[in-house]
C-alpha cells in the first residue's frame, strides 16, 4: 500500500473515486432490475426502490459537479464547462424518462414493460460510463491548468462536505466495493482533512 494515501493531489482525484462508486450503483441496479420477476409485486417494488435510490445519487452528484466544479471552471475560463453542462441537462431528461418508465411498470406490470425499462437503463448505464470517463479527462485538463494544489484544496473540501449525511451513507456501500484499499485511504484522509470524519 502507498505509505502516503494523500499523494494524489490532482484535481478530480476524488471525483474519479466517486465515479467508480456510481458505476457500481449503476450496474447493481441494472442487474437487480434484470433479475426481478415482473409478475411479483414485491420484486417490482424492490427494483423500483433501487432505481429511485440510484437516480437520487446521480442527481445529487450532477448537482454537486455543477455547483462546485463548473463554477470553479467558469470563474477562470468562462464557457469552459458548457459542453459538460449540456450533457448534464440531457442526463436529467434521461433520468426523468427512466423514473416515468418505472412508474408505468408499477401501474401496468408485465414482462414487456419490465424489458423496456431494462433496455433503457442498460443504455443509460452505458452512456453514463462513457460520460464519466470523458468528464474526468475534461475536468482534469481544465482544472489542472486553472488551479494549483493550494487553490484546489478549499474547493475540494466544499465538494466533500456537500452531500447530506443521508446521501453520503447511501453512497458508502458502493464506495467500499468500488475502491481499492489505497483509494479508500485517500478518501478517508481527504474527508478527515476537511473535518468530516
Amino acid at each position: 500500500m502507498d505509505p502516503n494515501p494523500t499523494a494524489d493531489d490532482t484535481p478530480l482525484a476524488l471525483d474519479r473515486l466517486l465515479h467508480k462508486a456510481l458505476a457500481v450503483a449503476l450496474m447493481d441496479t441494472l442487474v437487480q432490475l434484470g433479475a426481478s420477476d415482473a409478475d411479483d409485486a414485491d420484486e417490482r417494488a424492490g427494483a423500483a426502490a433501487a432505481l429511485a435510490r440510484l437516480l437520487r445519487l446521480l442527481r445529487d452528484h450532477v448537482h454537486h459537479e455543477n455547483d462546485f466544479l463548473h463554477t470553479a471552471i467558469e470563474a477562470r475560463q468562462p464557457g469552459g464547462s458548457a459542453a459538460v453542462a449540456a450533457e448534464h441537462a440531457e442526463q436529467g431528461e434521461a433520468m426523468t424518462a427512466l423514473a416515468e418508465r418505472a412508474a408505468l411498470l408499477q401501474r401496468r406490470p408485465g414482462a414487456s414493460a419490465a424489458a423496456a425499462l431494462y433496455r433503457e437503463l442498460g443504455q443509460f448505464t452505458a452512456d453514463q460510463l462513457q460520460h464519466m470517463t470523458e468528464e474526468e479527462q475534461t475536468y482534469r485538463r481544465l482544472l489542472g491548468a486553472l488551479y494549483d494544489r493550494a487553490e484546489w484544496r478549499p474547493i475540494e473540501a466544499r465538494l466533500l462536505a456537500a452531500p447530506s449525511p443521508e446521501a453520503w451513507a447511501a453512497l458508502v456501500p458502493a464506495l467500499e466495493r468500488a475502491l481499492s484499499p489505497q483509494e479508500l485511504a485517500l478518501l478517508g484522509a481527504r474527508r478527515a482533512a476537511a473535518g468530516l470524519d
